[in-house]
C-alpha cells in the first residue's frame, strides 16, 4: 500500500488564536452529525469543509483518529480557501484512509493541508 504523507501544501502558517475566520471541529469518535463546535464536533471531515465560509478564511481542525466514513473521502472544498489541519500536527495520529477512493475531489486555488497521513488514495493525483 502506497503511503502519502501530507505535511504542507502551499506556504502555511497556523495561527488559530489570531485567525479571523471560524474554526470548525471534527472528531471521528463523536456521534454523528455533531454541530462543529469544540464540545460537539462534526463526525466527518466533509461536514467541516461544507460549514466553512464560502468567502474563505475558516479553519477545520481534525482530531486524531482514522477517518474512513463516506464523508471522509472525495473531499470537496467547494472552491473555498479553507485551512484543513490535524489538531496534533502528527500525521501518524491523524489518518484519512481513502480505501482506494480519491481523497480530494477538488482543489481550490489555495489549498492548505497540514498533519495528515493518507494511505490508500486511489491514484494520488488529487494530492500532488
Amino acid at each position: 500500500m502506497r503511503l502519502i504523507q501530507i505535511t504542507a501544501v502551499v506556504a502555511f502558517t497556523l495561527a488559530v488564536g489570531s485567525a479571523h475566520g471560524t474554526t470548525w471541529y471534527v472528531d471521528a469518535a463523536n456521534p454523528c452529525p455533531g454541530s462543529g463546535t469544540l464540545a460537539d464536533p462534526f463526525c466527518t471531515i466533509q461536514q467541516g469543509l461544507t460549514a466553512a465560509d464560502p468567502a474563505g478564511g475558516d479553519f477545520v481542525e481534525v482530531a486524531n483518529g482514522t477517518y474512513l466514513r463516506p464523508g471522509d473521502v472525495n473531499l470537496d472544498f467547494w472552491g473555498r480557501a479553507t485551512v484543513l489541519y490535524s489538531a496534533s500536527g502528527d500525521p501518524s495520529l491523524c489518518i484519512i484512509d481513502g480505501g482506494g477512493a480519491n481523497l480530494l475531489d477538488f482543489f481550490p486555488t489555495v489549498v492548505k493541508l497540514f498533519g495528515f497521513e493518507a494511505p490508500g488514495d486511489r491514484d494520488g493525483k488529487s494530492l500532488v
